[in-house]
C-alpha cells in the first residue's frame, strides 16, 4: 500500500479510536432513563458556563483527526499521478461516505454521519464510476426524511460530478 493510501485509509482508524473512546465512557443512559439533552444542557450551564463533557471533548478532537487527516491527504494528492489520486480518494471516500443506521442515535454514528461533508474536497479525483456508486449507496440507504442536511447536501455535491 502506498503512503497516499495509507494515509487515505487513517479514516477507518480515527474512526475505530473515537469509536472505542466514545464506548469506553459507558452508556449515556442513566437508571433506566435518557437524560433530555435540554436537561442535561441546563444542568451543565448551572453557574453560568456550560462545562464540556468527555463526550463533546472526544467529539471534537475526533472532527480535528478528520479534518487534519483530510488536508494532509489533498496535499499529498497534489504530488500524484490521477490513477493515485483516484485510488486513494476512493479509499477515503468509501470510509467517509459509508451508510450508517438511520434508527441510531449514539454519539458514534451521529457523528461519522455528520463528517461526510469532510469528502467534499475529494470528489473532484473521483473516478465518475466511484461518485455514481457513492450516490447510490447514499440515495438508496436513506428516505429523504431520514437524511441529515450534510447527506443531502453530498448528493448535490455528487450529482455535479456525474456525467
Amino acid at each position: 500500500m502506498t503512503m497516499l493510501n495509507e494515509t487515505a485509509a487513517q479514516f477507518e482508524t480515527i474512526y475505530e479510536e473515537f469509536t472505542n473512546a466514545i464506548r469506553a465512557l459507558g452508556s449515556k443512559v442513566k437508571g433506566g432513563k435518557r437524560k433530555g439533552k435540554f436537561g442535561s444542557k441546563l444542568a451543565r450551564m448551572l453557574g453560568g458556563e456550560l462545562v464540556t463533557t468527555e463526550r463533546d471533548r472526544l467529539s471534537e478532537e475526533f472532527l480535528d483527526k478528520v479534518v487534519a487527516n483530510r488536508e494532509k491527504l489533498l496535499e499529498m494528492m497534489q504530488e500524484a499521478s490521477l490513477e493515485e489520486q483516484q485510488e486513494a480518494a476512493a479509499i477515503a471516500c468509501d470510509i467517509l461516505m459509508q451508510v450508517r443506521p438511520v434508527e441510531s442515535d449514539s454519539t458514534t454514528d451521529l457523528m461519522k454521519r455528520a463528517m461526510i461533508g469532510q469528502a467534499e474536497s475529494l470528489l473532484p479525483y473521483l473516478s465518475q464510476e466511484k461518485v455514481g456508486e457513492i450516490h447510490e449507496r447514499i440515495s438508496s440507504a436513506y428516505t429523504k426524511r431520514q437524511m441529515l442536511p450534510v447527506e443531502s447536501n453530498m448528493l448535490k455535491a455528487l450529482k455535479k460530478y456525474m456525467a
